[in-house]
């Protein structure tokens, strides 16, 4: 099961630009995107787990074929940020890859409850500090043993409803900082920095790894690009190499 707590699914209302034919993961998510597209022209991303963009322009499923047919989007200016909030097998071995890689600084579970504005204040500082042609990366926990001392001494869903939280105004701080592009691991952790952005609507691009794609969205006047998936989604260098798809 994925370590996000309450689930992996983005918050139901976000809708996805698409074309008008469009292939779901469920009957009812395909029954609900038609209404919505008979309604607006849109796509309603379905809840439940997966990557944001669980609906996808006809023959976007993860191919490069696919890929060029879900069309092009701009790219954004400014540097890039990994914001891992999923705590599922998968992301932890994610983010034990890419800090091999890349600038990383880790926001426990402890210290976000004790001071989550100084501690969000100072990861937005640090991540400025650290702009560059290397993404800089945001997490929450090293390994299992200590996801589940948290979880122990704090709850299960406060600590994922403090990561989910700060991850969100992580988002926003680094967004308003100049930040151009996003990785957002964690289902429940995308949907609460869809919300925090005030985002309702995505372009779908290229995609990185089946069932994840690029998107590109309007934030305060400017295109951003944001890559929104479940925690359990993409190979082990998907945090380093997500980049190149764009």
């Amino acid at each position: 099961a994925d370590g996000d707590v309450r689930g992996d699914g983005v918050g139901a209302g976000t809708k996805v630009d698409a074309a008008a034919t469009a292939t779901t993961t469920t009957a009812a998510a395909a029954a609900a995107a038609a209404a919505a597209a008979a309604a607006d022209g849109t796509y309603a991303v379905g809840a439940g787990r997966g990557s944001v963009a669980r609906t996808y322009a006809a023959g976007a499923g993860g191919d490069s074929a696919g890929a060029e047919r879900a069309g092009r989007i701009e790219v954004a200016a400014g540097p890039g940020a990994v914001l891992a909030g999923s705590v599922s097998d998968t992301t932890l071995a994610q983010t034990a890859y890419a800090r091999e890689a890349l600038p990383h600084r880790k926001l426990p579970v402890a210290v976000l409850l004790a001071d989550p504005a100084r501690t969000v204040a100072e990861a937005v500082a640090w991540a400025r500090s650290k702009a560059g042609p290397r993404p800089v990366l945001l997490y929450s926990a090293d390994d299992r043993a200590e996801v589940q001392d948290a979880q122990r001494r704090f709850g299960t869903a406060e600590s994922a409803a403090a990561v989910e939280r700060a991850m969100a105004a992580c988002a926003r701080g680094l967004l308003d900082a100049g930040t151009g592009r996003l990785v957002v691991a964690g289902g429940e952790t995308s949907g609460a920095v869809a919300t925090a952005l005030g985002i309702r609507r995505f372009r779908i691009g290229p995609a990185i790894a089946p069932g994840v794609p690029w998107t590109a969205a309007r934030y305060r006047g400017r295109t951003v690009n944001l890559a929104l998936k479940s925690g359990n989604f993409g190979a082990e260098d998907f945090f380093v190499t997500a980049w190149n798809a764009l």
